[in-house]
């Protein structure tokens, strides 16, 4: 992740959990999964979380990384309100050391995309491996790039939703801009009040990643066995519109 994105997700931490709310039918199977796993789980890229908490509630032994602080820190200000204590600390997915193994390492909601080059994506990856027992496994997940979804919104500014933050209703507008070139994304969402005034504005970037893109990566990282779905059921990958679900295993 770049330094500025890294900024500007210290700055908007508070707020994060109203403006980005995952992926539909994410944490439902993020916790199948880690029940099935038995066993010890990292999450990378935990922010203030949304996956990690509720895995930690329902008694699995999770442990989570994140790059900004303050994400951590609205973490754990919600697990003291849940009487949870969470491990959690801030590492960089690319090159911590947890001085341990695990039996199941997750990457929810887009966070390897936060990876921008193909250097620091197989480096990371070897990281993940690293950190995986024999035979666990590495579930990532992540969308499938639409030339159609792109030459639609490209610079277009859209209505997204309405977000309640701290008793204040926001109207939630989302410009994206494609860099084919370097197969990036810089997303920006806009919080406007009811008098019009926009008071946040949120950005983020984004490199997407091709299917057999994502294959070779794994294959340069050292990985040999995978399967790949198009959504939380265990969906055939089909449709541009689906999403990627990653399973690996070590």
């Amino acid at each position: 992740m770049k330094g500025e994105t890294m900024k500007d997700y210290n700055e908007f931490a508070e707020i994060y959990d109203h403006v980005y709310i995952g992926t539909k039918g994410d944490l439902k199977f993020y916790l199948m999964q880690a029940k099935k796993a038995r066993g010890n789980v990292l999450e990378i890229a935990c922010g203030t979380g949304r996956i990690l908490l509720p895995l930690l509630k329902n008694g699995i032994n999770i442990e989570g990384i994140d790059l900004s602080a303050k994400m951590l820190d609205v973490l754990r200000k919600k697990a003291k309100t849940m009487g949870l204590e969470p491990n959690v600390w801030k590492a960089n997915m690319q090159n911590f050391n947890a001085n341990k193994k695990y039996d199941l390492v997750i990457v929810p909601y887009r966070a390897f995309n936060h990876v921008e080059s193909s250097e620091d994506q197989i480096k990371t990856l070897k990281n993940f491996k690293k950190h995986l027992k024999k035979g666990g496994k590495l579930i990532i997940n992540f969308f499938y790039p639409s030339f159609t979804i792109m030459a639609k919104r490209n610079g277009v500014k859209t209505k997204r939703d309405t977000v309640l933050i701290k008793g204040v209703k926001y109207f939630r507008q989302e410009q994206i801009y494609y860099e084919p070139m370097k197969q990036l994304i810089r997303a920006t969402s806009f919080l406007t009040d009811a008098k019009g005034h926009t008071c946040k504005v949120l950005p983020m970037h984004l490199c997407y990643i091709y299917k057999k893109e994502f294959e070779l990566l794994l294959r340069a990282a050292g990985f040999k066995t995978w399967n790949v779905y198009g959504g939380f059921n265990g969906e055939s990958l089909k449709d541009e519109k689906q999403e990627m679900v990653w399973i690996i295993r070590k």
